[in-house]
């Protein structure tokens, strides 16, 4: 189960980064505990070997499959050092007006295109009417209009993508792979020769570059975003409008088989209105909503406290049990979702609500959930006897 579901977290989602903290604690006091009952770490190698052979396996099985159809032995373009590499050289110039959320501005793709023939193929698709679509796309983050062609974050990347397959090499993932390569190296070679100037250290990653400014954002978005998270704010039984063109709505719809929320740009697309049955059940379904929410906030809370409660009693008593263990990593975890979204949202791109932080919420719950029964369990049992007791395993760490 461990491998198939490490496997599973790499495959499906690139900000799986979240699971570590939980993932370490756990293996980590497993470790000690198996370390200080005097058998090493035996225990633990045929369970790790099986869960690290089962996520290879799966892995391995992917990339081959992406090897002999798209001519890659990898998982996807993301993750490939040859996308990397371009992207990263695409920030290093400073442009000469620092728009936020724009990691690649329309200035610094002007000059680009002089120094990389690579890139100057895809200034008729960047400068036209792809640009322009995804310009549109990120006007409200950017708060320009689409026709000055400032793509945000977030939208950038897929402008890129699709410019490299209209422009004719995206037949196979090897050749579009070949192709951002050399985008990387005449980049990077452009930077470090001072051809372009002035121009940011060498490096290969997608995270955006840090600004001075990013400082403030963040200390003013760390308030309000962690308490929409830790108060299960934003959930609706009502949806969103869609947005979009008529036709990759209707290609949406057609995909998934499933009707669409009303769209400004193609309310020809709309279904008859809802029945009166369908409003009351989303009337009905939003005030249980509502309810459930409220039980979660007071659980997660209150598990808070009930966790602090028991993080003091187990320095005092030098024993740690198993559950306390499995809470406080189920909040790790739960933070490091916090966390990570957050720095998207001040760096990248808005990315706020239910929608970006859905992974967190069933941890916070099983958090709060494991606190109180851990914390029951200490209240309704005698006092502590000098060795640990045998109905709840736990880790004891003191003499």
């Amino acid at each position: 189960m461990l491998g198939t579901a490490a496997a599973a977290f790499y495959l499906t989602r690139e900000e799986g980064i979240w699971i570590l903290p939980g993932a370490a604690l756990l293996i980590g006091i497993s470790a000690w505990n198996s370390w200080r009952a005097g058998e090493r770490l035996r225990p633990l190698i045929a369970p790790a070997g099986t869960a690290t052979i089962c996520a290879a396996a799966i892995l391995v099985t992917v990339c081959t499959l992406n090897y002999r159809y798209y001519g890659w032995f990898g998982t996807v373009e993301f993750r490939a050092r040859e996308f990397r590499s371009a992207y990263g050289a695409l920030q290093r110039p400073v442009p000469s007006e620092q728009i936020p959320y724009v990691p690649v501005t329309r200035d610094v793709r002007l000059k680009l295109y002089q120094v990389s023939p690579s890139f100057a193929e895809l200034k008729p698709c960047l400068e036209g009417p792809v640009g322009l679509e995804w310009a549109n796309y990120s006007d409200f983050l950017t708060g320009r209009p689409g026709e000055e062609l400032q793509i945000g974050g977030g939208s950038f990347i897929w402008a890129l993508r699709d410019c490299v397959i209209a422009s004719g090499h995206g037949n196979t993932a090897r050749e579009a792979l070949d192709f951002y390569r050399s985008i990387g190296l005449e980049i990077n070679r452009a930077c470090d020769e001072g051809r372009i100037a002035p121009a940011r250290p060498r490096r290969n990653t997608m995270v955006p570059r840090w600004r001075p400014e990013n400082a403030q954002r963040l200390r003013e978005t760390v308030p309000g975003y962690a308490a929409e998270f830790f108060l299960f704010t934003g959930f609706s039984a009502y949806p969103t409008n869609s947005w979009g063109s008529a036709d990759l709505l209707a290609l949406f719809r057609d995909l998934t088989r499933w009707r669409l929320a009303h769209s400004d740009d193609a309310p020809e697309l709309d279904f008859p209105l809802p029945s009166s049955v369908d409003h009351y059940r989303l009337a009905a379904l939003r005030a249980l909503g509502q309810i459930f929410r409220w039980l979660c906030v007071v659980l997660v809370i209150s598990g808070l406290g009930t966790w602090a409660w028991t993080a003091s009693d187990v320095l005092r008593h030098r024993t740690m049990p198993y559950l306390f263990v499995v809470a406080t990593a189920a909040l790790g975890s739960a933070l490091a979702v916090l966390v990570v979204n957050m720095l998207v949202h001040v760096l990248a791109f808005r990315n706020r609500g239910p929608t970006a932080l859905h992974e967190g919420y069933p941890l916070l719950v099983l958090f709060g959930a494991t606190a109180w029964i851990i914390f029951l369990s200490r209240r309704i049992r005698p006092k502590y006897s000098a060795e640990p007791e045998t109905s709840s395993p736990g880790i004891r760490y003191g003499n």
